[in-house]
């Protein structure tokens, strides 16, 4: 199970964990913390699934958004995504097909809370390689 905080087009959160995610697939089930319901999401709802360390994250840490040097990450494809809400993420994008229904990014920042987020296509306003 992996611990992830789901990000609603309509600015709701629901905090949870997943058995398997499916990016290609319309809906995934999630199991919502506190709690064990289990529900299931509909992706056309969802702007991103942040795939977390832990749920309470880091509070007052500033997260960085620049990239270190290429060497030793394993990773390239960085990229800069403006949402359709006006946030902006960052991150090593290892795979990028136009037309796919999201893409997976990975922060620079190695002491980010997040550990990968997957990202809506429908979600996007801007993508741009850097």
């Amino acid at each position: 199970m992996e611990k992830v905080v789901v990000h609603l087009k309509d600015g709701n959160l629901l905090r949870g964990s997943v058995s398997r995610f499916p990016p290609r697939g319309s809906v995934f089930h999630l199991t919502v913390f506190p709690g064990s319901t289990l529900h299931q999401i509909d992706l056309a709802d969802v702007k991103a699934v942040f795939f977390v360390k832990e749920f309470r994250g880091r509070p007052g840490y500033r997260e960085s958004k620049s990239f270190p040097g290429a060497a030793g990450t394993g990773l390239s494809g960085r990229v800069r995504v403006e949402c359709e809400d006006g946030e902006v993420l960052v991150g090593y994008c290892p795979v990028y097909q136009a037309g796919q229904s999201g893409l997976f990014l990975f922060p620079p920042d190695r002491n980010s809370n997040n550990e990968r987020v997957y990202l809506l296509a429908s979600a996007i306003r801007k993508l741009e390689f850097v």
